[in-house]
């Protein structure tokens, strides 16, 4: 349900914005999201070594795709850290695709469902 009210509602915001202001417009997704996903992170790989002691090159691994959004292209990391953080490569990915899909369904080159299936396929490889 997320990921549609998400869809939804940054397609409702900048699908006629032209021309889309690419740098605003990640500014803006970075900037409401990042943040508080940075400072839950933290809190989860401090906490996570204070109560063993431990730090591997596995953690090590897990906290740099934490922090870079990219756990989710991996399996074996797929749930390290917070757990719900692979959530956030999806929607990502989404937001860096959107204005380009925006742009060819505007431009007719493609059609919306084709877009669709793009987007898809990507989620799903």
């Amino acid at each position: 349900m997320f990921f549609v009210l998400s869809g939804f509602l940054i397609t409702y915001r900048y699908f006629n914005e032209n021309p889309i202001d690419f740098k605003k417009y990640m500014v803006n997704r970075f900037a409401r999201i990042y943040p508080m996903y940075f400072l839950i992170t933290v809190g989860v790989f401090i906490s996570g070594y204070l109560t063993s002691g431990i730090w591997t090159q596995e953690k090590t691994i897990e906290a740099l795709l934490s922090f870079t959004m990219t756990k989710a292209f991996f399996k074996e990391y797929f749930l390290g850290g917070v757990a719900q953080g692979w959530t956030l490569t999806l929607e990502e990915m989404f937001y860096v695709t959107a204005p380009f899909y925006f742009i060819l369904i505007r431009k007719r080159k493609f059609g919306s469902i084709y877009c669709q299936f793009l987007f898809s396929f990507l989620v799903l490889e």
